[in-house]
């Protein structure tokens, strides 16, 4: 059987086959798109093109290109800013450095880069943890650096390795699954 309707544009006679009702048209002659009716006699719907994705939320370019610079001349972010220059600086001039040494007939490996490399990136992994903590809670300035004393600076900086490590581990288990069952 078929449908037959006209165009809500341009009054043209439109006819389909029953197996496309309530399936979007074209009319041939305007362009017009519509939406094929149940039965015959009843009037076509517009079909409204779906709106483009917009532009992005207005002041985003700004707030990403102009205004972050102001984090970086605020005072109370000087001690942050310094902090992470200072693990990565730390990390880039003295983590690669070797201090063995021989005794007899032994070589005595000290492990001071394998030490740097780990308390630098322990160190920035627990500031950005802080960061993420922070601008949860949509605070505007860098986090204090607190150190809570050697040992309590050693733990942020342990405790954010293990954290980093866990997750890593977690996000692995598909590959690893993945690799077992092939």
């Amino acid at each position: 059987m078929t449908i037959q309707f006209n165009c809500p544009n341009c009054d043209a006679v439109i006819a389909f086959a029953d197996e496309h009702a309530g399936k979007r048209a074209k009319c041939t002659t305007c362009g017009q798109r519509l939406i094929i009716p149940e039965k015959s006699g009843e009037t076509a719907k517009e079909f409204k093109e779906p709106k483009e994705k917009g532009k992005p939320i207005p002041g985003f370019y700004r707030a990403v290109l102009i205004d972050c610079w102001k984090l970086f001349a605020r005072a109370q972010n000087a001690t942050g800013l310094v902090f992470v220059t200072a693990a990565v600086c730390f990390k880039f001039f003295t983590g690669h450095t070797d201090y063995s040494f021989e005794m007899g007939a032994f070589r005595v490996q000290l492990p001071t880069g394998l030490i740097v490399t780990l308390s630098s990136w322990g160190c920035l992994f627990w500031y950005y943890m802080e960061i993420i903590h922070s601008t949860s809670f949509e605070v505007e300035d860098l986090p204090e650096v607190y150190m809570d004393g050697l040992l309590g600076f050693l733990w942020n900086a342990a405790r954010s390795l293990y954290v980093f490590a866990v997750a890593f581990m977690i996000v692995l288990i598909p590959c690893a699954v993945a690799i077992g069952i092939s």
